[in-house]
């Protein structure tokens, strides 16, 4: 299935992606520059852009729900490790999971065989906060 990016951009506001970090991190240990994580997206069957990543990274641009899992899929890691903990007294609301997406993400698990079970372990108890 391949990744499906916003027709247009996104507004970027102080907490428009919070994977960024987890991004450069990973890509750091790996060695990789941005063009690296680009062609390994790409393999992968993502329409996917070097300057789409910095934005990624930066902040400036939202990672859609497909692409986090694409992106966990290349560094082999799970998409929970790509979230940042919570910071105390935080509601995991603000993360921006609703009801929507966390169904989307059960969806997306269970095509992609029960990879992201400890992902939706999070996201339930996520949703439960953003809809209570």
């Amino acid at each position: 299935m391949p990744c499906q990016l916003p027709a247009r951009p996104i507004r970027a506001c102080h907490s428009a992606n919070v994977i960024g970090p987890a991004m450069i991190r990973l890509r750091h240990e790996r060695g990789w520059n941005q063009s690296d994580l680009v062609t390994h997206l790409q393999l992968r069957g993502c329409e996917i852009t070097r300057a789409i990543v910095a934005n990624i990274e930066t902040g400036r641009s939202r990672a859609t729900d497909v692409l986090v899992f694409e992106i966990a899929m290349v560094f082999e890691v799970s998409p929970a490790s790509l979230f940042p903990a919570p910071r105390p007294g935080q509601p995991q609301a603000q993360l921006g999971i609703t009801p929507f997406t966390a169904r989307r993400r059960r969806r997306l698990a269970h095509q992609a065989g029960g990879i992201m079970e400890d992902t939706l372990l999070v996201l339930k108890g996520q949703a439960q906060v953003a809809s209570g």
